[in-house]
């Protein structure tokens, strides 16, 4: 979060503001969402969940603050931000976990008396 934040602030040549279209009901809901994938057992699922939620803060609370996400990071053609290949980057932590079968507790074995 505090690299995006620090990069969004910084000047660059190519830069884009995209602006909410977005209800902050649906932040909200999300964020709850990925907080309780990184509370699951599943270190991959954790650190999936802990990028996107954070490229979420960090996008959400610009938009939320100024009406707008800066975007400046030139890829294919498209203008991104630091936040947004976190939470892309996070997707795919998830996926991977996914298919791993991480996104099932593994269930512990009882104590022996």
């Amino acid at each position: 979060v505090a690299l995006d934040v620090i990069t969004k602030a910084s000047p660059h040549d190519v830069m884009a503001a995209n602006h909410a279209h977005t209800a902050t009901g649906v932040y909200v809901v999300v964020g709850c969402f990925l907080v309780s994938l990184v509370a699951w057992r599943s270190p991959l699922l954790a650190v999936g969940g802990g990028l996107m939620f954070g490229a979420l803060v960090s996008n959400a609370g610009q938009l939320l603050l100024q009406g707008y996400a800066t975007d400046w990071i030139p890829v294919a053609g498209w203008l991104t931000n630091v936040a947004d290949i976190a939470g892309a980057v996070g997707l795919l932590v998830c996926l991977a976990g996914y298919l791993r079968g991480a996104n099932v507790p593994q269930a512990r074995d009882a104590p022996e008396h």
